[in-house]
């Protein structure tokens, strides 16, 4: 059987890094599926293959921003505006190709062993079943919590990953942020991950 990629390593190095090494400001596409009417905080983020609805004012950074260190499985990456010393929150998208019938529970399954054998203090601390709407097809998958760090002198950072499979794509959503953070940018980056589309 062929190994399907798993980005969460990669993910995981890039996500630890601390303020993600990023530059630019590229702007969201406003999206026609999506009513923002009554979220004036709200943009929505959109591509040919998926949509997720971003607070307005977080930084969005694209693949021509990204430094050498960042995976290529990356299509982008979102940070908050408010800047912390030891680590910024952020949430980025993953983007990689699966053997046909792998499905997103057999992806999340693998991803978070991996990331056991990876992180220092690895810990588990959640997870939720969970149904992405797509049309008549809903999609069930998994969304896993846990904590972690690069090495034993780093911060420990607390992980939210949400798996889709589409076929061959798949896509690992994972926000990033200190235990400490606060809890309004917590609810925020959960509002966000629990927003992705396909499309």
């Amino acid at each position: 059987m062929k190994k399907i990629l798993l980005p969460i390593i990669l993910l995981t190095s890039f996500l630890l890094t601390g303020c993600l090494g990023f530059g630019g400001d590229e702007e969201s596409t406003p999206a026609d599926s999506v009513n923002l009417e009554n979220q004036p905080s709200k943009v929505a983020y959109e591509t040919d293959a998926f949509l997720i609805i971003i607070d307005k004012d977080w930084e969005s950074i694209e693949p021509d921003s990204f430094t050498s260190n960042i995976p290529q499985e990356t299509i982008v990456g979102f940070r908050n505006n408010l800047k912390n010393q030891i680590f910024t929150a952020n949430l980025n998208i993953g983007r990689f190709v699966v053997e046909e019938g792998t499905s997103s529970l057999d992806v999340a399954k693998r991803t978070i062993s991996k990331a056991k054998q990876r992180l220092n203090n690895f810990k588990q601390t959640q997870s939720e079943n969970y149904t992405l709407e797509n049309g008549e097809n809903d999609i069930e998958t998994v969304i896993y919590d846990f904590e972690g760090k690069k090495t034993a002198s780093e911060e420990i950072v607390h992980f939210r990953q949400l798996y889709v499979v589409n076929n061959t794509d798949a896509f690992t959503i994972t926000a990033a942020y200190l235990p400490s953070e606060e809890e309004s940018v917590v609810n925020l980056l959960d509002e966000m991950l629990k927003s992705f589309r396909l499309r």
